[in-house]
């Protein structure tokens, strides 16, 4: 992490793997791209992110 960063937060998330390039598709279509699912760690700087929005805006 950042030194900078004083408010970190951490999610848990379900991610989807998609597994080809589709266009165009329904949604029934969609389930045919999903090359599987896993679980993911999404932590963020909250203080650092809304600084750099600022920033670079």
């Amino acid at each position: 992490m950042p030194a900078e960063a004083a408010r970190v937060e951490h999610e848990a998330e379900l991610a989807v793997v998609i597994g080809q390039t589709m266009r165009r598709v329904t949604a029934r279509g969609t389930l045919e791209g999903i090359a599987g699912y896993c679980c993911a760690n999404d932590v963020t700087a909250r203080d650092v992110q809304h600084f750099d929005a600022i920033t670079h805006a």
